[in-house]
């Protein structure tokens, strides 16, 4: 019998502890504007990318990435106001996994800023004094502002920024400074792309080159660029459409990230994922020497050891580590599962894969991945109806088409 394998995509949260030293898990949500003034309402999303940022460069803290996010927020439908109420901060710091919510609001008045934040213990729903902060600035100096509250949130946990750390808090806000239209438009592709659909890939992918012609000097934006050709062009993969334009972009751009920030953890990661996808072979050697020099310089970097795993075509020990780092890391589910599939796991494959569902019950690989394990099982009945509800989810997706032909022909027999 001729074997399939689907490649897919997957995602869950918690406070651990590395090297006996215990870390704590912050997600940072949308600020909140007080103001009526409409034309700054992107810094409500800029807050949560550069403080989320800003601490991912603090290896004593684990944050929470924004796509995982994001996606219970809007499951969720709260508005930010909603998220400012400590039974909502826990419920939500809970579905993601963490031990603190951080939220805030922001009031701007003429040429000046003020902003208030609080984090949520998420296990107790209490705010201690500590945790409590609000600082003012000007306006045209805000991302000195926000680089001021990482440091603040830091040493609210008696964790001392190093200067190396510093070095590169202060990069990505002078990155993020550089340009206003710029960094608006990163934010707008940075949503597109976490919605994770064809759609909002092509469109995450014009509004990075809209970002880049304002500002070519922006490792992040083209790091960004990278990931989002990357995963469009492996999908378009699957579905037997043209690619190549898409890898080569996205080899390109991730290139070019890590020449202008070299320091970055993230720029490095975004190469290695290139490398790992590459096809029709990954280049292992590539994808490992660029996810190391990732670990190297922040070793909780989820992306880079997912990026090793994903080289040596499922090393489980580093899928993990991945999830370990970021619970919320949704192809790290999907390989896992499959990996598990490989070795005939078939009941290890179905938890990855239902885990992945209840997380993303819109994502129609993930249907299929699990209507073949059940086929694998001889539960063909089960398997018809998960293929049936993958294909409605993606009417074009041709493997779902192929699995159910097989399914058919079992359970004619």
């Amino acid at each position: 019998m001729k074997k399939i394998i689907i490649i897919l995509v997957c995602c869950l949260s918690l406070s651990i502890s590395i090297s006996g030293k215990q870390k704590f898990r912050i997600a940072v949500v949308p600020f909140e504007n007080l103001g009526k003034v409409k034309s700054y309402d992107y810094l409500s999303a800029g807050f949560s990318e550069t403080i989320t940022i800003g601490l991912f460069q603090i290896p004593d803290i684990l944050v929470v990435e924004r796509q995982g996010l994001d996606r219970v927020l809007r499951e969720q439908q709260l508005s930010l106001t909603g998220l400012l109420n400590e039974k909502n901060g826990v419920k939500i710091g809970n579905m993601v996994g963490a031990n603190y919510l951080l939220v805030g609001r922001y009031q701007i008045h003429q040429n000046k800023i003020r902003v208030f934040c609080k984090l949520i213990d998420v296990e107790t729903g209490i705010i201690s004094r500590k945790h409590s902060f609000h600082k003012t600035g000007l306006l045209n100096n805000i991302f000195d502002l926000q680089d001021s509250l990482v440091n603040t949130i830091a040493h609210s946990f008696n964790i001392n920024i190093k200067n190396d750390e510093k070095k590169r808090i202060d990069k990505v806000t002078r990155d993020f400074s550089a340009n206003r239209q710029a960094f608006e438009l990163y934010l707008q592709a940075r949503q597109e792309f976490f919605l994770s659909t064809p759609e909002s890939y092509e469109k995450a992918i014009a509004l990075y080159k809209k970002a880049l012609a304002q500002n070519r000097n922006f490792p992040l934006a083209w790091a960004g660029l990278s990931s989002a050709n990357l995963y469009w062009g492996f999908e378009r993969s699957w579905n037997n459409q043209s690619y190549r334009e898409y890898y080569r972009e996205a080899l390109d751009a991730a290139r070019r990230s890590v020449k202008l920030a070299p320091e970055l953890s993230e720029t490095h990661a975004a190469l290695a994922l290139v490398y790992a996808y590459w096809l029709p072979e990954p280049r292992r050697r590539e994808a490992e020497k660029e996810a190391n020099h990732a670990i190297s310089l922040n070793p909780n970097n989820a992306e880079a050891y997912f990026a090793i795993s994903r080289a040596r075509k499922g090393d489980i020990s580093y899928l993990k580590k991945t999830i370990e780092l970021n619970p919320q890391y949704i192809l790290a589910y999907n390989w896992l599962g499959i990996t598990y599939q490989k070795k005939n796991m078939i009941n290890d494959a179905i938890k990855m894969h239902e885990t992945s569902i209840r997380l993303n019950p819109k994502w129609a690989l993930e249907y299929a991945n699990l209507a073949y394990c059940y086929y694998l099982k001889g539960q063909y009945r089960k398997a018809m109806t998960l293929i049936n509800r993958a294909i409605s989810l993606k009417p074009d997706l041709k493997p779902a088409y192929q699995i159910k032909r097989m399914i058919k022909r079992r359970m004619r027999r």
